[in-house]
């Protein structure tokens, strides 16, 4: 292996007849307002004025760059670490050359190319752009570099960041316009790609891409500049590099990739690993994450590409388990959606890789377990949902060592040879986490807190969970099914003399149309309008509370902490 270093600015990179490639494993160009804002003070900060002589732009060490070049003669360079600078700089360069056009000075066309001959070169007079990545190749060339603009949607979060960066450019240089006259604001504009020009790199050359795989991952481990999955990434491209008669890991990577943006929420390709490795293997320390994979793989391809397999195979679930909709589970898993739905709720995600683990095991008929839905798994998708009722939405509790002890039973369930053995392993589980509950002294003071009023709803979605599992509850019925209901004061919040208004015990759950009806009137107009409610929590308490005149402070009060005794010991008892 050649490696070579050469100190070099950026106009020796950019002038030369030479493309640029980002490489296959590199990640996602990914920077964000603060990476962005970073770089442009920088520059205009390394910027002096010197009356008589105009702006100076001095060398400025912009840090190391690492391609891949094959021999002395060969032109096109694959980027292994740079892609980041690299395509900022260019967004930059493009930006000066569209404010250049919108200015009518002498020689503009001349004065626009010795711009544009950086982001653009000529070989045999036949164009070729200097940078190319072929994930983004026809946004990044017709809608960000080209000359000639073309208003393209963006397809993917990489567009969208490209663009974002373009244009958070494009809105510094037009607030510097407005600041200076046309002839400083051009001379502004030349300091700028000056500047650009005269930044310093190291530049270091390797012939082998393999070796430069190793290099990316020194350069990276290190200082924990990426995230694990670029590593990870990196590491089975490394592996598994054959690219005839396709680039099949390429291909598996970009469809899980793909896939983890088909759902409204923003699902993190990191986030999905990690819950997935723990899933089959236990828990282990993000910071040692990678390390973990490296080992378990130990270089061998067919280990890569299972990894890539089972990555694959369980997207589709683990997109079901963060973002749950109803039409994901059947009528006879519904308690999957419930469970998943409340956790949402919550805001839990330590649970992820035990349930990938119990369903993955569950629905895999390879393996001679013969769980019973309803039997085994259904319990347990109970007991996370009411543990995390009680630990984590009411009393707040610390989440330390869970994700350990999901990740650790999630692989025991993943080893076990029989559906005893699961069975066991879940008691196990239970046990454990038996031991974490609140007392009901602790939940009773924390069930007191909850609180919903029009000006404060950050409570809203877990007191509507609360009426809709009292709802289930009286029915001894798992066949409702969330509707269009909503939460009613029963003394309305135009009472301004009742501090306890939006407690527990002033809410009930009716229908929407029903809420409308009831709209602010008083206590007393209210009630004999329940009885047209089709909900039973709502003719329950007639039943508990119909003989009451007024509803003040002190029925409120009772009614919470009543509410909230029996959630402890009947509805969420565990």
């Amino acid at each position: 292996m050649k490696i070579k270093s050469k100190v070099k600015t950026m106009e020796r990179i950019f002038s030369k007849n030479l493309k640029y490639h980002v490489a296959r494993f590199q990640r996602e160009y990914a920077w964000d307002k603060v990476d962005l804002k970073e770089f442009w003070e920088d520059i205009n900060n390394n910027i002096s004025f010197v009356e008589d002589e105009g702006y100076l732009t001095p060398e400025y060490f912009l840090g190391s760059v690492v391609f891949v070049k094959e021999n002395e003669e060969a032109t096109d360079l694959k980027i292994v670490d740079g892609q980041q600078r690299l395509t900022t700089i260019q967004l930059l360069f493009s930006n000066i050359v569209e404010a250049l056009k919108g200015i009518d000075i002498d020689s503009k066309e001349e004065v626009v190319q010795d711009v544009y001959k950086f982001i653009e070169g000529k070989e045999d007079e036949k164009p070729f752009f200097r940078l190319e990545n072929e994930n983004t190749n026809d946004f990044l060339r017709q809608r960000l570099l080209y000359i000639d603009k073309k208003e393209i949607a963006t397809n993917s979060d990489e567009e969208k960041n490209l663009l974002f960066a373009y244009e958070f450019f494009e809105k510094e240089l037009k607030r510097k316009s407005k600041k200076l006259e046309k002839t400083e604001f051009v001379n502004f504009l030349i300091a700028i790609r000056d500047q650009l020009l005269n930044l310093q790199l190291i530049e270091i050359t390797v012939d082998n891409e393999d070796e430069a795989y190793t290099i990316f991952e020194i350069l990276n481990s290190k200082g924990h500049n990426l995230d694990n999955i670029d590593l990870i990434k990196n590491l089975i491209f490394k592996i598994l590099d054959r690219d005839h008669p396709i680039d099949e890991a390429k291909s598996k990577w970009n469809f899980i990739k793909e896939k983890l943006r088909t759902r409204s929420d923003k699902i993190n390709m990191d986030a999905f690993f990690r819950d997935y490795w723990l899933s089959y293997h236990g828990h282990v320390p993000k910071k040692n994450l990678y390390k973990e994979v490296r080992k378990w793989i130990d270089n061998d391809a067919d280990k890569a590409f299972d990894v890539l397999n089972t990555m694959e195979r369980n997207v589709e679930l683990y997109l079901q388990i963060v973002d749950p909709q109803q039409g994901d589970w059947h009528q006879d898993y519904k308690q999957y959606y419930f469970t998943l739905k409340a956790l949402k709720v919550f805001g839990v995600t330590t649970p992820r890789s035990l349930i990938m683990s119990l369903h993955r095991n569950f629905v895999d008929n390879n393996k001679p377990r013969k769980f019973k839905f309803k039997d085994d798994i259904v319990p347990m998708l109970e007991f996370i949902e009411r543990f995390h009722f009680k630990f984590t939405a009411i009393s707040s509790g610390r989440a330390s060592g869970l994700e350990i002890t999901y990740g650790k039973w999630a692989a025991k369930i993943q080893s076990a040879k029989s559906r005893e053995e699961v069975m066991a392993i879940l008691e196990e589980l239970k046990v454990k986490l038996r031991k974490k509950i609140p007392l009901q002294q602790e939940f009773v003071a924390d069930f007191g807190k909850l609180w919903f009023t029009n000006e404060e709803t950050k409570d809203k979605k877990l007191i509507q969970y609360i009426f809709f599992n009292i709802e289930r509850h009286i029915r001894q019925t798992n066949e409702v099914i969330p509707g269009e209901n909503s939460l009613d004061h029963l003394n309305p919040q135009s009472n301004e003399s009742l501090p306890e208004v939006g407690r527990m015990g002033n809410l009930l759950m009716v229908g929407k149309d029903l809420n409308e009806i009831m709209a602010s009137k008083p206590f007393a107009e209210k009630k004999p309008m329940l009885k047209d409610s089709q909900l039973l929590v709502a003719l329950e308490f007639l039943d508990n509370y119909g003989s009451k005149e007024e509803w003040s402070s002190d029925e409120i009060n009772d009614r919470t902490n009543a509410m909230a005794v029996r959630a402890y010991n009947e509805i969420w008892e565990i």
